[in-house]
């Protein structure tokens, strides 16, 4: 810095640190969105993950907590929402994300399914596996 008046000039180094608060700040990531008794991911899926994925990268101590669920007309409901959500935590390893940042879950039947608001087979809004934001600590990493 560099301050001049009539008496003179003066100059002084000082370090500004500049917080990058990003990282604390993230509260929510995509969701992905499966098709009717199917855990393959699709080409919207895979964007949207991508886009989880630039996150996780920016913040290597934020991990994440994949719950997978379904519609209330699926069959095998546990299986088929574990199925999904190990479908998003391959993806996100196959992309370099360690293993040891990411837990599953499979948890059934999403609790606000309701198969008579969307006019296909079954409820796609219920069809999901949800990636949530939290700080290894909490999964003991």
């Amino acid at each position: 810095l560099t301050s001049t008046n009539e008496a003179g000039t003066d100059q002084c180094t000082f370090v500004v640190n500049v917080a990058d608060r990003f990282c604390q700040d993230v509260s929510e990531l995509n969701t992905v969105f499966f098709d009717y008794s199917a855990s393959a991911l699709n080409s919207e899926a895979q964007s949207r993950l991508d886009e989880n994925i630039e996150v996780l990268e920016r913040c290597p101590d934020l991990c994440v907590i994949v719950n997978g669920y379904t519609d209330d007309r699926e069959g095998n409901k546990l299986s088929l929402s574990e199925q999904r959500a190990t479908a998003v935590a391959a993806y996100y390893v196959q992309s370099g994300i360690d293993q040891s940042r990411i837990q599953t879950r499979g948890l059934g039947e999403a609790p606000d399914s309701n198969s008579k608001e969307d006019p296909g087979p079954g409820d796609r809004n219920a069809r999901r596996a949800e990636s949530l934001p939290v700080g290894c600590s909490a999964l003991g990493n």
